[in-house]
């Protein structure tokens, strides 16, 4: 049975708190979200969702600083930048490493359309060349003062191009990597045999940390990538939408269903993060408390149930609220 609670080290800059972490979602990971994970425990190392990078837009010091905070906390942070700008990525990432970010990841895995539509996340691994380009010039950048990591896909249009890819892996001296099963071109389709690619993306990169990603819903499915793909560790993404207590239970160990007790801890957490953050407005409460609630206990739950109906008057009772 993997240790997934052992910390993995990946060079002098980087070392990760667990061999099992939180694939960066953008709008599920919100400062209630990630104050509530710190405070529970549920979440270590934070990938944030990724910064747009535009052509020749360096952000400021000040912009960073603000949008890193809510990921701040006593592990190692790593911070995702998206773009097609080889010179402006570049450049983000020494200013993110000269602020004292050990870890950046640049992300060429994007599925979505309007990202792809805008030549950045998937459509970046459809061009191996400019792919090369972005990396080489973002890994001289960063050279000596973090840690440079890629999130992939196994392809654009096919695992085919994994030679393709891995070239421009190893070239670039790239030595931590997190890889989705699915190509660009799937989205989030079934696929026959997906942990294959990663077996066979492991077995061209073998001096490389490999983090595998995808349909991960269990220990079980986390033991199972690990087994027959030798990846280093596992990455969780959408089944935290449904289980916020995933990450938890893979690194002790354990399949046991989280207790109605945790989940009503959760609520409150996420209620006192509210609060502390300033946004616990009856609007919040009304549309975002109610996603906490399908998070924690599922939409057939009659504590969803009951949430729902009247989510103002349940938080009331759950976390009055207290004078700051």
């Amino acid at each position: 049975m993997t240790d997934f609670g052992k910390p993995l080290k990946i060079d002098p800059y980087l070392t990760l708190a667990s061999r099992a972490f939180a694939s960066p979602m953008a709008g599920i990971m919100n400062p209630v979200f990630c104050r509530t994970a710190a405070d529970l425990g549920l979440v270590k190392n934070w990938i944030t969702p990724f910064i747009s990078i535009s052509p020749g837009s360096v952000p400021s010091v000040k912009a960073l600083t603000e949008k890193l905070a809510p990921f701040r906390n006593d592990h190692a942070l790593i911070v995702q930048l998206l773009g097609h700008d080889a010179k402006t990525m570049a450049a983000t990432a020494k200013r993110l490493a000269e602020m004292g970010i050990p870890g950046i990841n640049l992300n060429f895995a994007c599925p979505s359309p309007l990202v792809i539509k805008n030549g950045n996340g998937g459509a970046v691994l459809a061009d191996k060349k400019l792919m090369a380009e972005i990396t080489n010039c973002v890994a001289e950048a960063v050279s000596g003062k973090a840690n440079l990591s890629l999130k992939i896909r196994c392809g654009a249009e096919s695992p085919t191009e994994l030679p393709e890819i891995a070239k421009v892996l190893k070239d670039a001296e790239i030595n931590f990597v997190i890889a989705h099963f699915r190509c660009v071109r799937e989205m989030y389709d079934p696929v026959k045999k997906p942990l294959d690619r990663l077996k066979k993306l492991r077995d061209l990169i073998p001096g490389t940390v490999l983090i595998g990603n995808g349909d991960i819903q269990s220990r079980n499915d986390a033991e199972t990538m690990m087994d027959e793909t030798g990846c280093d560790g596992i990455a969780v993404g959408r089944a935290m939408l449904s289980n916020p207590f995933l990450l938890k239970m893979i690194c002790a160990g354990s399949d046991a269903a989280a207790t109605e007790e945790d989940r009503m801890l959760f609520l409150r957490s996420t209620l006192q993060a509210a609060h502390a953050l300033n946004c616990d407005s009856k609007r919040w409460l009304q549309h975002s408390f109610i996603e906490f609630a399908r998070m924690g206990f599922g939409i057939n739950s009659p504590v969803f149930r009951e949430i729902a109906a009247d989510p103002v008057t349940f938080a009331g009772k759950l976390a009055p609220i207290t004078e700051k």
